[in-house]
């Protein structure tokens, strides 16, 4: 049961930081501006780390997990997906 509360914790803590992403304005003008997709991929992924170390008071345990490189880039890629096809 635990196992169950500690993903659906992750995932939910996924859905309050792409929400978030989503409602950043200054992000929004990097992505829809004449920006390389390099530089529209590492402001996103600034924006993302600031909201990761945010969440550390609340979610060490998520933030632990995303320190991991592997799992990091992969959290990062699909936010930015999705984030993507948003915009």
């Amino acid at each position: 049961m635990s196992s169950f509360f500690t993903k659906f914790n992750s995932f939910v803590t996924l859905l309050k930081i792409s929400t978030q992403l989503k409602e950043d304005k200054e992000l929004r003008k990097v992505h829809t501006r004449d920006n390389t997709e390099s530089n529209k991929r590492f402001v996103f992924n600034k924006a993302v780390d600031a909201l990761l170390q945010g969440s550390v008071d609340d979610r060490l345990g998520f933030y632990k997990k995303l320190t991991e490189l592997k799992r990091n880039d992969y959290v990062k890629r699909v936010l930015f997906e999705n984030y993507s096809k948003t915009i």
